[in-house]
């Protein structure tokens, strides 16, 4: 980075322009630590940090795309479903993620973690870069005690709920990687409102399964092929996720 006030440089390498979408897209440019604050704390390994937000806020892609910005890029990312219980293990974790990025859940359960794992996560000797993701800083300061909590860079991904701005950008991103031509824009008046008015609990995860119904609708030409597209079981059930979102037939203006 350089600065010729009011203004700040950053120079981008090829990994940080490969992933900086990502950040955007997970982020949103609205966000509590904006993208280029976060993709420039990953680029320079700056410590630890802890991400955190909604179940299907995609935090696991943020910290794989971190981990590809960051110096320890030419390792693979060490990353577990859950934490070991038994102590043996968690040191085996540890040493298994010497020199690269330890991308760890802190679950809901409140549980805390061993002191002796937490100090070797914190350790420099270590050489491990912790990337915590969980629901929220009241949980990592459960697992991990105050005063390492105070060690970390706090990444807080909002919900979708609350960027109802962004969603036809969003899905539109969606469609295109899906070699889609339509956009969101062609969709009748009525379903573009029903999509800025409704508060996808299920965020991300919600957001695909959307998109990808309408895909499916839209190419296979009717509720029945286009749930078989998608393995479902029922076209009704495609209908109820349809219903859900409040999208209605036709799904798509009539071209003019």
């Amino acid at each position: 980075m350089f600065t010729a006030r009011p203004m700040t440089f950053v120079c981008l390498n090829d990994e940080m322009r490969r992933h900086r979408p990502t950040l955007f897209e997970i982020l949103g440019p609205g966000a509590p630590r904006s993208p280029d604050w976060v993709m420039v704390q990953a680029a320079t390994d700056s410590g630890p940090l802890l991400i955190t937000g909604e179940a299907g806020c995609d935090l696991a892609r943020l910290a794989r795309a971190i981990h590809a910005m960051s110096l320890r890029r030419a390792q693979m990312p060490v990353e577990v479903a859950t934490v070991p219980a038994e102590v043996a293990a968690q040191v085996a974790l540890v040493q298994q993620a010497f020199q690269t990025s330890l991308i760890l859940p802190l679950g809901d359960d409140g549980a805390s973690f061993d002191p002796q794992f937490t100090s070797k996560l914190f350790d420099v000797r270590s050489g491990v870069r912790l990337i915590a993701r969980a629901s929220s800083p009241e949980i990592a300061r459960r697992a991990l005690t105050d005063a390492k909590l105070g060690l970390m860079q706090h990444v807080e991904v909002r919900s979708l709920g609350y960027r109802s701005g962004e969603i036809s950008k969003l899905l539109d991103r969606q469609f295109a990687e899906h070699a889609f031509q339509l956009r969101v824009a062609d969709l009748t008046c009525a379903n573009q409102d029903a999509l800025k008015r409704y508060h996808w609990p299920g965020n991300f995860d919600e957001l695909r399964e959307i998109a990808d119904a309408i895909i499916a609708h839209a190419t296979f030409g009717g509720l029945r092929p286009a749930a078989g597209s998608l393995g479902m079981s029922s076209h009704k059930k495609l209908a109820r996720r349809f219903e859900r979102v409040g999208l209605g037939f036709p799904l798509f203006a009539p071209d003019e």
